[in-house]
C-alpha cells in the first residue's frame, strides 16, 4: 500500500526482506521516504563515503561491493560531516568519542571495553564500583544443531508442555 502525500511517498509500515531497509536513520516521522534516500545514503552523508580499500576489506561479496562502490563511490561521493561545526558545544574528547564511534570500517571502530574506559566518561566513571565478569558459559550451545536434531528438540518441548498431542488415540480437532 502507498500513497502520495504533500510530493512524498507514504508506505505503510511492514516487514522488510534481506537487504532492505526497516526504519530511516533521518529525523522524518515513520513511514515517510523520500525514494531516493536509502539508509546507505544516510549514514554516508554523516560518515563520507568509505574508501575503497574500505569496501575491499569489510564486503567480502563481489555483487555487493560493485554496487557501494558504483552507487556510493563513483556517483554519489561524499564527505564526512565535521563533527566540531555540527556539534559546536562538544568537547575535543567528545568529538573524538563521536569519531571513532562513527568509523565505517568495523575493524577500525572503536570497541565497547575502549570505549567505557575513553577520558571522555571520566567525570561520571567510578571506578571502584565496577566490576569485571567472566564470560557466561552456555552448555546447551557446545553442540551443532542439524535440522533432524532441531525438530526432535522442538516436538520435545510440545510433549513437555502438551503431553497428549504425541497419542495416536486423541482426537484432533
Amino acid at each position: 500500500y502507498q500513497r502520495r502525500v504533500h510530493g512524498k511517498q507514504w508506505y505503510q509500515r511492514r516487514v522488510h526482506g534481506p537487504g532492505r531497509k526497516s526504519f530511516p536513520l533521518s529525523g522524518s516521522p515513520v513511514g515517510w521516504e523520500d525514494k531516493d534516500k536509502d539508509q546507505l545514503s544516510v549514514i554516508f552523508d554523516v560518515i563520507g563515503s568509505p574508501r575503497a580499500d574500505e569496501i575491499e576489506r569489510t564486503i567480502t561479496n563481489a555483487k555487493t561491493r560493485n554496487y557501494v562502490v558504483e552507487k556510493y563511490i563513483k556517483k554519489h561521493p561524499r564527505p564526512r560531516v565535521s563533527f566540531k561545526t555540527k556539534f559546536p558545544g562538544t568537547s575535543n574528547q567528545g568529538l573524538d568519542l563521536l569519531n571513532r564511534f562513527l568509523t565505517y570500517d568495523y575493524t577500525r571502530r572503536i570497541s565497547v571495553t575502549d570505549a567505557v574506559q575513553h577520558p571522555y566518561f571520566d567525570k561520571v566513571r567510578n571506578r571502584p564500583d565496577e566490576t569485571v565478569r567472566a564470560p557466561a558459559a552456555f552448555e546447551f550451545e557446545d553442540f551443532k544443531l542439524s535440522r533432524e536434531r532441531t525438530r526432535g528438540l522442538i516436538v520435545d518441548e510440545i510433549l513437555h508442555y502438551h503431553p497428549d498431542a504425541g497419542r495416536k488415540d486423541v482426537q484432533r480437532r
